[in-house]
């Protein structure tokens, strides 16, 4: 059986959804951005995020809607196309008071992304690996919520070779152990890595131009 949705982003664009795979795939198609959602729950999928282990947005998809996607225990893969510009705020969020949480383990953000909203990402134990191509990105929300609060197995972050700015609180309270920023990297913003308390080695190039205040507050096991 297949289950489809349809709803309206304005007159010109829709985006729906289907679930296939014994409810264990939802894909978001169309064109256009995805609704933004007031909270957890508004999302016409949500009684399934029990059951969805995949989430597969297509081409032309524009967003990552605002509370989309939280909650969704055993969530272990998504693919983000190119087409992204915002995701949203807790659009993958786990609740933090229960014992089950996301298993996703690795997430690419797509080079167009320019904003990322508050805790889109808060919680997700097992998230790994992070590969943020976001060569035009200035928003990760604000310093109270940063994207990937929560994140504590996060140790490998692989920064795109046409980054030149690490946005404010971008990585800040995660479990990074380590951070490469190659040559591209001109900029870091304020509170970056602000208490990554596991991170111990940061390398930056001759060419870095600039420093945010409070970039490495807290990372108490810094030594190199």
């Amino acid at each position: 059986a297949v289950f489809t949705g349809l709803f309206m982003i304005s007159a010109s664009a829709a985006v729906t959804w289907s679930l296939t795979d014994s409810n264990t795939t939802l894909t978001i198609s169309g064109d256009g951005k995805m609704t933004n959602y007031a909270t957890k729950g508004d999302a016409p999928w949500y009684n399934y995020r029990s059951s969805v282990t995949k989430i597969i947005i297509n081409s032309k998809v524009e967003s990552v809607g605002s509370y989309s996607f939280y909650g969704f225990t055993k969530l272990t893969s998504v693919s983000l196309p190119d087409t992204i510009t915002e995701i949203g705020a807790y659009a993958f969020a786990n609740n933090p008071k229960e014992e089950a949480y996301s298993k996703i383990e690795q997430i690419i953000i797509p080079e167009k992304v320019t904003s990322i909203g508050n805790s889109a990402f808060y919680g997700c134990k097992l998230l790994k690996y992070v590969y943020f191509n976001a060569k035009r990105c200035k928003f990760v929300g604000i310093s109270s919520y940063p994207p990937f609060n929560g994140c504590t197995s996060l140790s490998n972050i692989f920064i795109g070779s046409e980054v030149q700015w690490i946005p404010d609180y971008c990585f800040a309270l995660t479990g990074i152990t380590s951070i490469n920023l190659d040559d591209n990297v001109r900029q870091i913003g304020e509170g970056a890595f602000y208490s990554c308390t596991k991170l111990k080695t940061v390398t930056m190039s001759y060419k870095l131009e600039s420093v945010g205040e409070r970039a490495f507050r807290g990372c108490s096991a810094l030594t190199n």
